[in-house]
């Protein structure tokens, strides 16, 4: 279990209340996983417009990123 602060409680609470996906509302859970995703999206785009950068790191971020970011054709296209 993972500890959090009093003020992300606060903000979980309110995202709760009034925060929509798509159809109906969001539990902890949706709130959690889908904040994941948009930080781990927002790192692989920071890490891969670095000049420098582990191309096979970059390749295995790449596998993880949500279905939303591969065009038709599989290619990374970030929203």
């Amino acid at each position: 279990m993972y500890r959090i602060t009093d003020d992300n409680r606060r903000r979980l609470e309110i995202l709760k209340a009034f925060a929509t996906f798509g159809e109906g509302y969001p539990t902890y859970q949706d709130i959690v996983n889908r904040s994941i995703e948009e930080f781990y999206v927002s790192a692989y785009v920071s890490y891969s417009v670095q000049r420098i950068h582990d191309q096979s790191l970059k390749e295995r971020m790449e596998e993880l990123l949500p279905p939303e970011c591969r065009g038709s054709r599989g290619r990374i296209q970030i929203p």
